[in-house]
């Protein structure tokens, strides 16, 4: 078999084999002046280190196959070389550097239209949003890579292996927005589009691993007992792909949270070997904090008192480290500025992206995913700031009675049409979205009933008197109206989510619709008590 094809099949199954058919290829490289085959040998030997746990060599190796790739202009291998030292520099905690990789990598994708790449590093900068807490944003990055790679997959399996870490990397997402029963029917259809048995042992650690997470947080601890059981047994002689360091953490702390410390002694050693390998202080400090929570729950005083001074002296030390890796960043972007320069484009399609993952292609106003992450960040401030919080839900009044009239060219020019009045009528005073079909939202904090009402008066007004014909309307007008309803939460209260302002709100619109349309209600919800408030304009 073709050595390069040989190093794919064992990269992912077996990384020891890998690298000794990777000393194989480079020794034939050498041996015949062949520079591909050493830049392609040095490649997957940094590669076999990394997931290895050996971090200084992988970067070596790897740092010695760019200098091949970019003296032989190997661009094909040079985006799959930057990606890779983007992975390692997320692993030890220099984002920035990894952004620098993940672009470069990113651009020369483009270049060769390398779909399936691309898919990978759009997930792997969802990964670093992750880490750095912004799910919102992280969940942009999972969206946009999942249109990209494809799930049959290639001769290298990379496309498949990809397609698995981004269905574990949204059920993730899922459950850190706390909405379980869509991760669980998520993590129910990834079960019968892949194949389990052909997983390598640490995918199957993931998913089980998911799973866990799931039915711990749901309440069902006996499952998540035995599935994190069926992870143990997984790990068994696997624990040696430093990339899967958090899995296994997290199997690790949900059983100590489970009160079950006896299932846990080996797979802890395993993971002190592992930050021992990778010579990672953050990572020796995960396992610190695992120690301790074990000593805290086994009263065991002395153990407790000797981690804690140890988590200390780490913390310092990651400090110290901390600062001079800032200092390396800096050295190491002025080395990459030819190449930034290069990659200012891909900044400006990120922002791009960003833009238009929020707007709402038809009518050019917010969409549900832009108006989900407002919510959160607006409710946040004014939780903090004990604001007054208002959420409203309107619709176009017997719109599908209007698109089956008219069809759907004139159905979409409606839409448009009100899309704008709302836009231009909420100014900067109120934030709005289509939600969907003829439903639009909006939403503002730090506002009083009457400057709710007085939105909602000239909203309703202007649609009207944009005059739009609706010779077919059941009521016996001929124009184009809207209902809307709205709640105001006199003081924010922790715990409120999205669903539950606009559950009210949709509830507050329907009694409209049944009270003849054409109008608009608010609901003033106090601190404790409702307080319903009619205004309806018919």
């Amino acid at each position: 078999m073709d050595k390069r094809k040989e190093i794919i099949k064992y990269r992912f199954a077996d990384h020891q084999r890998t690298y000794e058919i990777c000393c194989e290829l480079l020794e034939q490289g050498k041996q015949s002046g062949n520079d591909y085959d050493i830049a392609y040998a040095y490649l997957y030997m940094g590669d076999a280190f990394f997931a290895m746990g050996n971090t200084d060599e992988a970067l070596k190796y790897i740092m010695m196959a760019e200098k091949v790739q970019k003296r032989n202009c190997f661009d094909d291998l040079r985006m799959t070389t930057c990606n890779i030292i983007g992975v390692i520099y997320s692993n030890m905690g220099d984002a920035l550097l990894s952004l620098d990789y993940y672009h470069a990598a990113m651009d020369l994708a483009r270049k060769y239209n390398n779909t399936e790449l691309q898919g990978m590093i759009y997930n792997n900068v969802g990964v670093l949003l992750t880490n750095a807490g912004d799910h919102a944003k992280a969940t942009q990055y999972y969206e946009k890579a999942y249109g990209y790679f494809n799930c049959e997959g290639d001769e290298d399996n990379e496309p498949v292996c990809g397609m698995f870490k981004l269905y574990m990397n949204i059920a993730e997402g899922l459950r850190n927005e706390k909405r379980y029963a869509e991760e669980k029917a998520y993590l129910d259809g990834v079960m019968k589009t892949v194949n389990t048995d052909t997983l390598v042992p640490i995918d199957k650690v993931k998913l089980a691993h998911a799973f866990g997470m799931l039915y711990y947080e749901t309440g069902e601890y006996e499952k998540a007992f035995d599935m994190c059981v069926k992870a143990v047994a997984l790990c068994e002689n696997n624990m040696n792909d430093i990339d899967s360091f958090d899995d296994y953490w997290d199997i690790v702390e949900l059983l100590i949270n489970m009160d079950k410390i006896g299932h846990i002694h080996g797979m802890l050693e395993d993971l002190s070997d592992m930050a021992e390998k990778a010579d990672l202080d953050r990572r020796r400090i995960q396992v610190c904090r695992l120690r301790i929570q074990i000593y805290e729950k086994t009263g065991e005083k002395e153990k407790y008192a000797e981690q804690l001074r140890i988590y200390y002296q780490l913390r310092k030390r990651i400090n110290t480290e901390r600062n001079n890796i800032i200092i390396s960043a800096l050295d190491n972007r002025c080395r990459l500025e030819d190449e930034r320069k290069k990659n200012k484009r891909l900044d400006e399609d990120n922002l791009k992206l960003m833009r238009e993952s929020e707007i709402d292609e038809l009518t050019g106003i917010y969409n549900r995913l832009a108006f989900r992450r407002r919510y959160d960040r607006m409710y946040k401030y004014a939780l903090r700031n004990a604001h007054t919080y208002c959420m409203g839900i309107l619709d176009i009044d017997f719109f599908k009675i209007y698109n089956d009239s008219y069809g759907h060219i004139r159905g979409d020019k409606c839409l448009k049409q009100v899309s704008t009045i709302l836009r231009h009528t909420a100014d900067d005073d109120f934030c709005v979205a289509r939600y969907g079909g003829d439903e639009f939202v909006f939403m503002a904090y730090d506002v009083s009933e009457e400057m709710v009402r007085d939105f909602l008066h000239r909203l309703i007004e202007n649609v009207r008197n944009a005059a739009i014909a609706f010779e077919t309307k059941p009521d016996g007008t001929d124009k184009v109206t809207i209902s809307a309803g709205a709640v105001i939460q006199q003081q924010a209260a922790e715990g409120t989510t999205l669903t539950d302002l606009l559950k009210l709100a949709d509830k507050v619109l329907y009694e409209v619709k049944q009270a003849g349309k054409d109008g608009y209600k608010i609901m003033t919800k106090k601190i404790a008590g409702e307080n319903n408030i009619f205004h309806l304009k018919l």
